[in-house]
């Protein structure tokens, strides 16, 4: 029984030790997977809109 009692919390500790960092590597990984997403978005935005507004500039006003 006591044997038990010093295991349990033991083990428990364990899989907590082990768990908490594999969620927090999750939780980054995820935050930086997300925020290349939204940068690599923002920077396409920005290097497309440039050419959207000259393109629909040109094919919308006649006689330019």
């Amino acid at each position: 029984m006591v044997v038990m009692m010093v295991l349990v919390p033991v083990i428990t500790a364990v899989a907590v030790v082990m768990v908490v960092p594999m969620v927090v590597v999750m939780a980054v990984v995820v935050l930086v997977v997300v925020l290349m997403i939204m940068v690599m978005g923002v920077f396409a935005v920005s290097r497309a809109a440039p050419a959207v507004y000259t393109h629909i500039s040109r094919t919308s006003i006649p006689g330019s």
